[in-house]
């Protein structure tokens, strides 16, 4: 069982006492659930209805536990959902994108998108011979693929794929 202490006026919970204590004055206190029915009444405490949060869109929203309110008689858990900003957004964005994927997904998620056959030849277009030849090393012998890797950008430019089309890319090879 959970227990609210309300405020003075009963419109407002000062603390939900879970399994804490209630406080009588700074040196008494014991557990609400050892409250008389006149000391609950004394000091305010009151039983809790523990309640679900709201389903959210967790894309874009989020809920905290915001107090307690009483509803049809009973003091329930309150709860706030609030709209996230769109840098929260783009943020919890990015924090959910693999950073590193293995080889065998990578290649999975690119043939999967019908873009496998473009990596070699964009590969083989690197003017230079020693980038050149260092991006056929890191293609052909890479056991995972980092998002954030300058080398893998530029490929990944050459096929097609902006950082969004990246990202997209290592969430879904995450999958595989």
């Amino acid at each position: 069982m959970e227990y609210a202490q309300l405020n003075e006026s009963k419109t407002d919970a000062l603390q939900i006492t879970t399994h804490g204590n209630v406080e009588w004055d700074s040196t008494h206190y014991c557990p609400a659930s050892k409250l008389t029915e006149e000391e609950a009444t004394l000091f305010r405490v009151v039983p809790l209805t523990v309640t679900e949060q709201p389903a959210i869109d967790p894309l874009t929203q989020t809920v905290t536990r915001d107090g307690c309110e009483q509803v049809d008689g009973e003091w329930r858990y309150k709860w706030r959902v609030e709209a996230l900003t769109a840098e929260q957004i783009e943020a919890q964005r990015i924090a959910s994108v693999p950073r590193s994927v293995t080889r065998r997904q990578a290649r999975q998620a690119l043939l999967l998108r019908g873009k496998l056959a473009l990596v070699q030849p964009a590969i083989d277009a690197i003017t230079d011979a020693t980038q050149r030849g260092l991006m056929q090393i890191e293609w052909d012998d890479s056991l995972s693929f980092d998002r954030d890797r300058p080398s893998l950008i530029s490929i990944g430019a050459a096929i097609g794929y902006d950082s969004l089309g990246l990202d997209d890319v290592f969430t879904f090879a995450a999958t595989l």
